[in-house]
């Protein structure tokens, strides 16, 4: 019995002496870190970048293309063979991603898809990741009028995605490429 008494009263005398209203507990500096400091965690070279890109303002018409788009590619994802069906669908929908006066060619559009679904068929890309890189896809689509800074931040992002959701990096170079040929061909345009 009195083996509980004394540990109820260490019990009780712990609580009091861990108030924070208690005045004669020395204050710690804010600064002083509560917790022994940790190793900072490192960025994969193959994870897509952490800051916002400035992408173009979707419309609603491309918002709903862009989900299409997720929908085939995550279809293209779950199959074990890519048809010429399904390319020919993925190129279809990719062009109706772009909007404007300046549009890229059905040819390299095709280029595009035929990689893209290739690519999907082995990766493990998560819903979020399929956005972002839709999302990517569409401001290149729509890339006439994009300072070439930020049009390479995205199409940088867009291989670190593709990589980061196991696809190969030699594909996904490819994809990158495909992604450039396609600014290049509308800023070509746009002038």
């Amino acid at each position: 019995m009195m083996r509980w008494v004394l540990i109820i009263c260490l019990m009780l005398g712990g609580l009091a002496w861990a108030r924070p209203d208690r005045p004669d507990r020395p204050e710690r500096p804010a600064s002083t870190p509560t917790a022994r400091p940790t190793a900072a965690p490192t960025a994969r070279p193959d994870a897509p970048p952490t800051g916002e890109l400035k992408r173009p303002e979707m419309s609603a018409t491309q918002q709903q293309n862009v989900a299409r788009l997720q929908g085939d590619l995550m279809a293209l994802k779950a199959a074990s063979q890519v048809t010429q069906a399904q390319k020919q669908q993925l190129a279809n929908d990719l062009m109706t991603l772009a909007e404007g006066t300046t549009r890229p060619s059905p040819q390299t559009v095709q280029t595009l898809a035929n990689h893209l679904s290739e690519a999907m068929v082995d990766s493990t890309i998560s819903q979020k990741e399929m956005y972002q890189l839709m999302n990517d896809v569409n401001a290149v689509l729509n890339s006439a009028n994009i300072p070439a800074s930020e049009l390479q931040a995205v199409i940088t992002s867009a291989q670190a995605i593709l990589v980061s959701s196991g696809v190969d990096r030699a594909e996904a170079a490819v994809i990158a490429a495909d992604l450039k040929a396609i600014a290049l061909e509308l800023r070509a345009h746009s002038r």
